[in-house]
């Protein structure tokens, strides 16, 4: 049912002549006109939106997608999180050879300030800081440079609605275990432990943000 609901709504998209920026009509008036189920919709519109097509905003609507300059909104969260599912946990490896002292000092540092944030917002920018540092660890510049498209992708407005959902103290809690988790095996030097734990947190985070 959803791939022939799919089907329809881009049809639908291609009849209308929808630019980026272009507003969606609302979801029961979708269903209505392709006689198709308002769940049914609503679930290819989470697709859409995952795949980096549409962004939604309450009270306003649901909009395609208007590129940003950089790119960055051209990259589906979905797609960003098979990347970093590929790339970090093999990454963990190689900081467990190569991070300094200083590197888990400034590690630490970070999960600590994630540890002690006052608001979800703060959480999320010593999160992001907190895996700068990881990446830096590397002591890669390729990598370095690697990551800050995934970094850019990340901040995009793609991102927001999606971190909002998952947004709570049960997920910034569930975070801050991962990250527990994974300095404790930088620390002790365990390259396989710490592919494990990467691993474990970019799951965790791809559940949280899908579902």
């Amino acid at each position: 049912m959803t791939s022939r609901t799919r089907s329809r709504i881009e049809a639908l998209l291609l009849e209308e002549d929808l630019q980026p920026g272009d507003r969606l009509p609302a979801e029961r008036s979708l269903a209505e006109r392709l006689e198709q189920s308002r769940a049914a919709v609503r679930k290819v519109l989470d697709e859409f939106e995952a795949e980096g097509r549409v962004e939604r905003h309450v009270g306003r609507g649901t909009f395609l997608i208007q590129p940003s300059p950089d790119g960055s909104d051209s990259m589906s969260p979905r797609d960003v999180m098979t990347v970093r599912r590929l790339l970090e946990p093999a990454v963990a490896r190689r900081i467990v050879a190569e991070a300094t002292p200083a590197d888990v000092a400034e590690i630490r540092r970070c999960m600590e300030r994630c540890e002690s944030a006052e608001s979800y917002r703060d959480f999320e920018h010593w999160d992001g800081a907190a895996h700068r540092a990881m990446i830096e660890a590397a002591h890669s510049p390729l990598l370095s440079r690697m990551y800050q498209i995934v970094d850019q992708a990340r901040s995009g407005s793609l991102w927001g609605e999606l971190k909002q959902r998952s947004a709570g103290p049960e997920t910034v809690e569930s975070y801050m275990e991962d990250h527990r988790r994974i300095l404790e095996t930088i620390v002790n030097r365990d390259p396989d432990g710490a592919e494990r734990a990467m691993l474990a947190h970019v799951e965790n985070v791809t559940k949280r943000l899908f579902g």
